[in-house]
C-alpha cells in the first residue's frame, strides 16, 4: 500500500511541475505599446529620412531587415546619433506583441518599407554588446518606434520630452 501512495504522490508531483512548467512556457502577447511608455525608453529619438535597405537575406516577420536612415533633426534621448548621419536601423515589421505572425504574411518591399525620401521619427535603442551588428539600432518595440513625421506626431513626442 504504501509504494503505491509513493507513485501516486510521485505521478502526482510530476503532474503539477510539469503542468506549471509548461504554463510558463506559453507565450503571451504584450500590451500594445504607446508612446508614453515608449519616449522615456528611446536610447535616442530621431527624425529621420528613408534611404534604402541595405541587407539582403530572407526576411521572416520577427527577424526583420536592417535599412539606412539619414537624421535630419535630434529630439533627445541620453545617446542619440548625430544630426546629418546615415544610421542603420533594425526594421522591424511588428511591435513585440504578436506571439505569431500574421496569417500569410509575406516580405513585400513596396507594401511594407516606406517610401525613399519620406520623414520619420524614430525612437532609437542601441543593440546589446553581444548582437549580430553592434552599430545597428533598433526601434523601440519594433514598428511602434518607428512613426511618421506630421507635424501631429512630432507635437505629441516633443510633449512627451518636456
Amino acid at each position: 500500500m504504501q509504494i503505491v501512495n509513493r507513485r501516486v504522490w510521485g505521478l502526482a508531483v510530476a503532474f503539477w511541475v510539469g503542468g506549471g512548467l509548461l504554463s510558463f512556457g506559453h507565450a503571451k502577447p504584450m500590451l500594445a505599446p504607446t508612446l508614453e511608455h515608449m519616449v522615456p525608453k528611446a536610447e535616442g529619438i530621431v527624425v529621420g529620412t528613408y534611404q534604402e535597405v541595405v541587407e539582403k537575406h530572407p526576411v521572416d516577420y520577427f527577424s526583420g531587415v536592417t535599412v539606412l536612415y539619414r537624421v535630419e533633426d535630434v529630439l533627445g534621448g541620453k545617446a542619440p546619433p548625430l544630426k546629418g548621419q546615415s544610421i542603420a536601423v533594425r526594421y522591424a515589421f511588428h511591435d513585440g506583441s504578436a506571439c505569431l505572425p500574421p496569417k500569410n504574411w509575406q516580405f513585400t518591399p513596396r507594401q511594407l518599407l516606406p517610401a525613399e525620401g519620406s520623414r520619420w521619427i524614430l525612437l532609437l535603442k542601441k543593440p546589446a554588446p553581444h548582437a549580430p551588428d553592434p552599430n545597428r539600432y533598433e526601434t523601440i518595440r519594433g514598428d511602434a518606434g518607428r512613426l511618421p513625421a506630421t507635424t501631429e506626431t512630432l507635437q505629441q513626442v516633443k510633449g512627451l520630452l518636456k
